[in-house]
């Protein structure tokens, strides 16, 4: 597997980034001007985590500014039958999901996956996610593999929290006291 060094990730996000800007008919952007452009031209900024959590460092300008996390009020969610049921048959199940992460291999780490529910004896309820993480057949009768789902309802219902660590992620492991496991994979 090919891991990225920082020119490789600003080459790559360089390319979308000029893209777009041909779109709006504006001029490229260098690639070694491109990371440090909202810095040099002190555009204002919000990272959306809890102060409390991860106080804004010291040394930060002040066009950057940390506001605390945002949440929106809990849909009205009624869960689908195999959902509810694989809650109410065990204990509460480790929630696991990657979201929005598109993963190179997702079946290894599918099986990955599967061989830690295995190993350490717990349940879980695995968030396919934008990798589709589950959909090549794999099972194991303490896993459930579910699409879309209200974190704010089914984080009730779990016992922890496995994630790449999205802010809205994290904020609503905290909100509902869940420990929570942070497994970074880009930009993290």
């Amino acid at each position: 597997m090919h891991k990225l060094d920082d020119t490789d990730l600003e080459s790559r996000l360089g390319d979308v980034i000029n893209q777009w800007r041909q779109t709006l008919d504006l001029e490229e952007v260098g690639m070694f001007d491109g990371p440090s452009l909202a810095n040099t031209l002190s555009i204002p900024m919000t990272y959306c985590w809890s102060p409390a959590l991860v106080p804004k460092p010291f040394d930060w300008p002040g066009h950057i500014d940390v506001c605390g996390f945002f949440f929106r009020d809990p849909p009205r969610y009624e869960p689908p039958a195999d959902i509810r049921s694989f809650i109410e048959s065990g204990p509460p199940p480790v929630y696991i999901g990657f979201g929005s992460i598109v993963l190179e291999d997702p079946q290894r780490i599918t099986a990955v996956i599967l061989e830690a529910v295995r190993a350490n004896g717990f349940r879980a309820i695995v968030s396919k996610g934008w990798s589709k993480l589950g959909d090549h057949g794999e099972s194991h009768g303490d896993i459930i593999f579910i699409g879309d789902c209200p974190h704010e309802w089914l984080f009730q219902h779990v016992a922890a929290v496995v994630h790449h660590g999205g802010a809205g992620t994290t904020a609503c492991g905290l909100l509902n006291g869940k420990p929570t496991t942070i497994v970074p994979f880009f930009g993290e």
